[in-house]
């Protein structure tokens, strides 16, 4: 009985030490095995503080681990301030591209949490959700434009 448990423990070390090597975590190796094929470097992104005359660029890492070629069809953004050009975008099959979202928070104070929905042309994956967290210094503190 002892061995069959040493077996089975070094089975699972294994098993998980290869869908880290494989995928970077084992979080990502049970979506995989889930049917998921998209991937993100990060899910959320924070912009840190922005002043109201300040734009920033949040750049999430897409990965397309099919075997199929993926357009990202569309963005369905919660908030004015979020700016998307990039649309479509197309990633070959196992290829990552970046993507890249503008943040301008003219008229928004305080703090930030906007989602960006993405559209993608996969069956697994038709929607992938982002998000972009900072916080915004109000009109009256952002003194000469600076946001500092």
């Amino acid at each position: 009985m002892s061995q069959f448990l040493i077996t089975t423990n070094v089975l699972i070390v294994a098993l998980v030490l290869g869908a880290i090597t494989l995928f970077g975590s084992v979080e990502k190796s049970l979506k995989y095995l889930s049917g998921n094929r998209v991937f993100l470097d990060s899910a959320s992104k924070s912009v840190g503080h922005l002043g109201q005359a300040e734009t920033k660029v949040v750049t999430f890492k897409i990965s397309n681990s099919s075997g199929k070629r993926m357009e990202i069809v569309g963005a369905k953004l919660s908030c004015t301030c979020l700016v998307t050009d990039e649309l479509p975008l197309t990633i070959g099959p196992k290829s990552s591209k970046n993507f890249n979202i503008r943040i301008d928070p003219k008229g928004k104070a305080g703090s930030l949490k906007e989602t960006v929905i993405l559209f993608t042309s996969l069956d697994s994956d038709r929607t992938v959700p982002l998000e972009v967290v900072g916080d915004v210094s109000p009109p009256s503190l952002d003194v000469g434009g600076s946001g500092h």
